[in-house]
C-alpha cells in the first residue's frame, strides 16, 4: 500500500506556504512495521536527505504498532515547523540552518518547485 500526500505549509516556517509532496510506504507488516517516507519536493532540511529520504524518530527507533499513518503525518508537519538539529541526517543543511538561517531560506525558495493539480 502506498499514498501521496501533499501537504500547504503553515506560515512562520521556512517553507511556509509552500505545497510540499510526500510519499508514504505502507509495508504488508504495518502496523508492526513502520512506514516509508519520502519527501518528493526538492527542499533542504536537516530531518530529510538529498534523496528525500525522511528522518523521524516516529517512523524509526520509537516506533510503536499503536502508532497510525495520522501520526506520522502529524510528525511530517511538526518536522517542518521545527526541525530536529539534535540528530540531523542531513549535515550540510544542519550546519546552513544554524549558521546562515537568511541562505538557509533563501536556498529553499531557489530550489522549491510548485505543486500542480489538473481542474
Amino acid at each position: 500500500r502506498q499514498r501521496q500526500m501533499c501537504k500547504e505549509t503553515g506560515v512562520g516556517c521556512v517553507w511556509g506556504g509552500m505545497t510540499l509532496q510526500f510519499f508514504i510506504k505502507i509495508p504488508k507488516e504495518y502496523p508492526f512495521k513502520p512506514p516509508k517516507v519520502k519527501c518528493l519536493s526538492k527542499i533542504l532540511h536537516p530531518n530529510i536527505d538529498h534523496l528525500g529520504h525522511v528522518c523521524i524518530n516516529i517512523i524509526r527507533e520509537d516506533w510503536k504498532p499503536t502508532f497510525t499513518i495520522s501520526i506520522v503525518v502529524c510528525g511530517l508537519l511538526n518536522l517542518l515547523v521545527e526541525p530536529s538539529n539534535l540528530d540531523p541526517f542531513n549535515q550540510f543543511a544542519s550546519i546552513l540552518f544554524e549558521t546562515h538561517p537568511t541562505l538557509f531560506s533563501a536556498i529553499n525558495q531557489l530550489l522549491y518547485c510548485p505543486v500542480f493539480y489538473p481542474p
